[in-house]
């Protein structure tokens, strides 16, 4: 029930408030924002997400950037775990802001993908090319 409250600009599954953008285009006039105190997952296809994408209020974030020449501005991420993955041709042109996040995971992928360096948890030490990783000591401390 919570989850149907707070998602005004998605659906919810299994709790998760799931923003679909993956209509080539979607998504493209405003900032995606996630709602407060829930996860969050954001799905960006093709020329999708080019505002910022922002989960700063949410629980734990996941964004797909899928499509090519999604995310094309930043991508913030909140205080709990968020998780990214730039996997379309030029996603995620701007940096990913998780540099608070109890653990971060950038995958960049995509050919040309994650065109800044994110800001990680802990700085240098978690961060794999432009991307970031909670798989190494002291990079997860959720």
């Amino acid at each position: 029930m919570l989850c149907e409250q707070g998602c005004s600009m998605g659906t919810c599954e299994a709790g998760v408030c799931v923003i679909d953008c993956t209509l080539p285009g979607s998504c493209a006039t405003a900032d995606v924002i996630c709602p407060a105190n829930l996860p969050c997952r954001v799905e960006c296809g093709e020329l999708s997400c080019i505002k910022k994408v922002n989960c700063e209020l949410s629980t734990a974030c996941t964004v797909l950037c899928s499509g090519d020449g999604s995310c094309h501005d930043e991508i913030k991420c909140g205080l709990g775990p968020c998780d990214v993955t730039c996997s379309g041709v030029n996603s995620c042109d701007r940096r990913t802001k998780c540099g608070t996040s109890c653990s971060c995971d950038v995958s960049c992928t995509g050919s040309g993908s994650c065109g800044e360096a994110s800001e990680c948890p802990t700085g240098t030490p978690c961060r794999v090319g432009n991307g970031c990783t909670s798989q190494l000591t002291g990079c997860d401390r959720c």
